[in-house]
């Protein structure tokens, strides 16, 4: 007898898990030496910001003496310093210059006009940079809650956090491929209150 259970991204196709239920159904059956009857397949699936929490540190890692096969990808965010206007220090627009490789000026000039369009005080009003953010493909991945930044993996792709510290100053920090792109490496600390994913638009 053999039990598989399976954690995989959200997104996989019915049919394609039923595939992968009935190919390593067989190749256990073989392999075990085993009926393929008495194999069963479990698959579940996780989001990508949960991973770390509800699979690496509760499954992956408790069990590492049973791991037959080491996950390649890396838990720690790393950080990486960017200041793409020396002079100017505001969080939105340095955060979308790198995600949207455009630099400060013509970011803070599209949100200012959004700001006078959408009748707001500033563009760090999450109305203004949310409406920014869904016209360039950003959009609401997840809301979290008690989550830091260290504590999160995003590893493929690219998205920006929303954030507040201990004193209640807020920041938008982008992060691409588990990379953190501000100022200060401090930001780890910053607790996460939404995150935001660019659209793969292949």
């Amino acid at each position: 007898m053999a039990h598989i259970d399976i954690k995989c991204p959200l997104g996989i196709k019915e049919d394609v898990k039923y595939l992968c239920a009935d190919e390593i159904a067989n190749v256990v059956s073989r392999l075990f030496e085993c009926k393929k009857s008495d194999i069963s397949v479990v698959i579940k699936e996780v989001p990508k910001y949960e991973w770390k929490n509800e699979v690496y540190e509760k499954q992956i890692y408790p069990n590492s003496k049973f791991l037959y096969k080491q996950p390649g990808y890396n838990y720690t965010i790393e950080f990486e310093y960017y200041n793409p206007s020396n002079y100017r220090n505001n969080y939105v627009p340095r955060a979308l210059s790198k995600i949207l490789d455009k630099t400060y000026d013509e970011i803070e000039e599209e949100l200012s006009a959004l700001t006078d369009e959408l009748n707001m005080d500033s563009y760090c009003n999450p109305v203004v940079f949310e409406a920014y953010m869904e016209k360039h493909g950003i959009y609401k991945f997840a809301e979290l809650t008690n989550t830091l930044v260290r504590e999160l993996s995003l590893n493929h792709g690219t998205y920006c956090l929303y954030c507040y510290n201990s004193i209640g100053e807020f920041f938008l920090i982008p992060v691409i491929n588990n990379v953190m792109y501000e100022r200060n490496s401090n930001c780890m600390e910053l607790n996460v209150i939404t995150i935001y994913q660019l659209e793969n638009l292949k």
